[in-house]
C-alpha cells in the first residue's frame, strides 16, 4: 500500500511520467477495494484528491483485464 500511494502522489503531483498500474486480488479477494474504498471515503471526501486522480489507478481480480490495461496503455 505504501508503494502504492507513494507512486500515484508522484504521479499525481507530475514528478513521476504517468504510467498504468493496476493492482490485481486474487478472484474473490478484496483488499484493493477496501483500500479503494477508503481513498474515496477519507481522501476524495476531504477534498485531498480529485475524481481525475482516482483514474490513475485500475482495479481488478482478472490477469486478462490486468494485462490488457497494461498493453494498451
Amino acid at each position: 500500500m505504501d508503494e502504492a500511494f507513494e507512486l500515484l502522489t508522484l504521479m499525481q503531483t507530475g514528478k513521476q511520467p504517468v504510467v498504468p498500474v493496476v493492482l490485481l486480488d486474487p478472484p474473490g479477494e478484496t483488499y484493493w477495494d477496501t483500500w479503494q474504498r477508503f481513498v474515496e471515503d477519507e481522501l476524495l471526501e476531504a477534498n485531498l484528491i480529485s475524481e481525475a486522480d482516482l483514474k490513475l489507478v485500475r482495479l481488478t481480480d482478472s490477469v486478462v483485464e490486468a494485462v490488457d490495461e497494461l498493453c494498451g496503455f
